[in-house]
């Protein structure tokens, strides 16, 4: 039996049927079984390849996200170091950078944590 699909004409329908089946052209236009797809996908086990992937990306994020956050300790605090720095450059900017360099810092870590690297975008 033919299921009528309300995007297609009888005329085009016509044409796509094969042995008078179009569940498929049902399926793709249907937002709830595509829906469902992506759940069904994310919850695959995943391969060791992807979880050395995982592994390997996220003790990258935690460990850039650590570097950025003690360069944003040392700008802000960067008048208590003997670095010569302080007398090159505005305190005021050095600290705007340093606090950026925080929030980075504290964004790497949450992404480490989080593990998003193998979703759709």
């Amino acid at each position: 039996m033919v299921k009528m699909c309300p995007f297609i004409s009888p005329f085009l329908l016509s044409l796509l049927t094969v042995n008078n089946q179009v569940d498929f052209i049902n399926y793709s236009l249907n937002k709830k079984a595509e829906y469902m797809a992506l759940e069904e996908f994310e919850k695959e086990p995943l391969s060791e390849r992807d979880k050395s992937y995982l592994r390997m990306r996220s003790m990258m994020d935690y460990g850039m996200g650590l570097m950025w956050f003690a360069m944003g300790i040392f700008l802000i605090f960067i008048e208590h170091f003997d670095t010569g720095l302080e007398a090159r450059f505005d305190e005021s900017v050095m600290k705007i950078f340093g606090t950026i360099c925080l929030l980075y810092g504290s964004f790497r870590i949450y992404r480490g944590y989080k593990k998003n690297y193998l979703r759709e975008r």
